[in-house]
């Protein structure tokens, strides 16, 4: 996933030939700087360097035909999708199966945290973030399926 390091400065290299999918995602929120994990209810709203990141994605990929953007319902996910939406003719849709980890207990709360109130539950995880199920939330597994079962849906072709 391109997050906006290393720039794609020429969006004409897309253009007739692909790709279909082109995935991007929300960047740096205003809980970044605490290492804050946002999952699914922890409302984190984009910074103004994110702002500034999704307005240079949205200039950049100006030339590039859209047909449709698709976002996890989350606000700062709405938030980047708007900047890529504005000035198009374009569906923009919500799809729960693109939505961040569920962390359940950790949600909102910094690693020192985590580390103090659920001992040794962070070292599980980083042992094995794929099947360790985060705070009681979801696992990596899990979550690879979730987007894989999106992704299979539109590269055979269906549509909404």
């Amino acid at each position: 996933m391109w997050r906006g390091g290393g720039r794609a400065t020429d969006a004409s290299r897309y253009r007739g030939r692909g790709p279909p999918i082109l995935p991007t995602r929300h960047g740096h929120t205003e809980r970044s700087e605490r290492e804050q994990n946002h999952g699914q209810s922890a409302h984190a709203s984009l910074s103004e360097r994110d702002r500034r990141d999704a307005a240079a994605l949205a200039e950049r990929l100006s030339s590039v035909s859209v047909d449709r953007i698709v976002w996890s319902p989350l606000a700062r996910s709405l938030e980047t999708a708007a900047f890529l939406a504005a000035g198009r003719d374009v569906r923009v849709e919500p799809d729960r199966r693109l939505t961040e980890l569920d962390y359940g207990r950790w949600e909102g709360v910094v690693r020192e945290e985590i580390e103090a109130r659920f001992p040794g539950e962070y070292e599980q995880y980083d042992a094995d973030p794929s099947r360790h199920h985060v705070g009681g939330g979801e696992n990596g597994e899990q979550v690879a399926t979730r987007v894989r079962s999106r992704e299979s849906f539109e590269i055979s072709g269906g549509g909404f």
